[in-house]
């Protein structure tokens, strides 16, 4: 287990703000030779096939700091850019010309298992939006139902609408009657 300086008391010093300290501790969990996997190896590795994600495991981060694995999973969109700034230090720091030509590019990929968070198609559900989720299985029909809605516009004589008549087509009519065309506004129907 790594020690790291508590976020709270860093941000209430002043000395740094808190996505900096994210970042700190991405790179520490990079540079970490206590877990199951050697991360500086696999970006040497990432870097000498010319690719440009690399792929983390939740269980190593869960190894290394518990709390920053479950804020991963919740809030994935503002921890994975620091994680990313972690990756592009470390890719900087082992070569900086492939840290220039893939600027903007390195990218994080998260494997393991997610525990709540692995799901298969019928189980996707409102309250996962911006949660990080595994969804395995096969979608084999999908329905999407449009919005349907009738809308009756007015045709600017009062009491007057434009409806929708059979063959959708429009026509001023008088609300309630199936005329072609308004004898107050005189409308004429569409050609």
């Amino acid at each position: 287990m790594s020690t790291f300086l508590s976020t709270s008391s860093a941000v209430a010093s002043g000395d740094v703000d808190i996505d900096t300290l994210v970042v700190r501790l991405y790179a520490q969990f990079l540079d970490s030779t206590d877990l199951s996997v050697n991360y500086r190896d696999l970006v040497a590795q990432m870097i000498n096939k010319r690719q440009t994600r690399l792929i983390v495991n939740i269980d190593d981060l869960r190894a290394f700091n518990a709390a920053e694995a479950k804020i991963l999973l919740k809030n994935p969109s503002l921890r994975l850019i620091a994680f990313e700034q972690a990756l592009r230090e470390m890719v900087e720091s082992i070569n900086h010309l492939y840290a220039r030509e893939t600027e903007g590019q390195l990218r994080i990929g998260i494997t393991g298992p997610l525990g709540a968070h692995s799901l298969n198609p019928r189980m996707l559900a409102a309250h996962y939006l911006g949660s990080l989720v595994s969804i395995e299985g096969i979608v084999t029909r999908w329905e999407s139902r449009g919005f349907g809605g009738a809308s009756d516009p007015f045709s600017g004589s009062p009491g007057h609408l434009i409806a929708r008549m059979p063959g959708a087509e429009r026509r001023a009519a008088p609300r309630g009657t199936n005329s072609g065309g308004c004898r107050r506004c005189k409308m004429a129907p569409p050609v």
